[in-house]
């Protein structure tokens, strides 16, 4: 089975005509359409106090920020390909921290007892929420016809994550990249993206530079950065949004 088999589509609009120009607008995921509730820092130590460990929230986040980076870099798209995949990913990311921000190092049963809740807590509502103006943004680009879907460098909870907060409906489809041997910047998720949609003209929405801009413009794409960026990232200022509820302005 190919690639674009084997995204799930989720509108009746589907089949697009080959005669008519057809629209894309894909949306990367965290903190774009999704935001976190809380910092991981502060949601870990809050998780870890639970099983016993006094945990620094500030150097949790320090911790985080290094470890997620760092891990990144030695196993690419959340270990994707290797034994224990995603969920040993983010189990050893857990460790890290806990290592560097516990007062007392965990044991590695605590450790494993705390990263299995935190691993399901980040599944659902409880750590994100939707971002401002997004549902609203969504109806309205559905209602043009434009076809919607999410690329985003995610692992499979994804999917879960779009459908409790009731996101899924008004996507063709969701590309989330840990099920693919690539991510972004990787131009190869966005043609997977294209031809999966058979579309014409393609933007991708996101909030990295180099991720989601970037990215999307050495693959062709129009792109649109979500937030602010100082002067020297080089983001034409037509391309920047301050805030995702006015998005449509930029799609014109």
């Amino acid at each position: 089975m190919n690639l674009s088999a084997r995204l799930i589509y989720r509108r009746t609009s589907a089949v697009v005509s080959s005669t008519t120009m057809s629209r894309l607008v894909t949306f990367d995921a965290t903190n774009t359409l999704i935001r976190l509730r809380y910092s991981p820092g502060d949601y870990y130590a809050a998780v870890a106090g639970r099983h016993g460990l006094v945990v620094s929230a500030p150097e949790a986040d320090r911790s985080f920020r290094h470890h997620f980076r760092t891990l990144l870099a030695e196993e690419p798209n959340f270990g994707r390909g290797l034994a224990g995949g995603w969920r040993r990913w983010w189990t050893t990311l857990v460790g890290r921290v806990l290592t560097d921000a516990s007062a007392t190092p965990p044991s590695s049963e605590t450790a494993g007892a705390v990263a299995d809740r935190l691993l399901a807590d980040y599944a659902g509502v409880e750590c994100w929420r939707t971002a401002e103006g997004a549902v609203p943004l969504l109806e309205r680009l559905a209602a043009r016809d434009i076809r919607l879907g999410v690329v985003s460098n995610f692992d499979p909870r994804l999917h879960r994550l779009l459908e409790r907060f009731e996101l899924s409906q008004y996507f063709d489809f969701v590309i989330a990249s840990y099920e693919y041997p690539f991510c972004k910047p990787d131009q190869r998720i966005f043609e997977l993206a294209r031809r999966s949609a058979g579309a014409d003209r393609c933007t991708h929405v996101g909030d990295s530079v180099r991720l989601d801009y970037e990215a999307a413009r050495a693959a062709g794409w129009e792109a649109v950065l979500v937030g602010s960026v100082p002067p020297e990232a080089g983001v034409d200022p037509a391309h920047l949004c301050p805030r995702l509820a006015d998005l449509e302005d930029y799609l014109n």
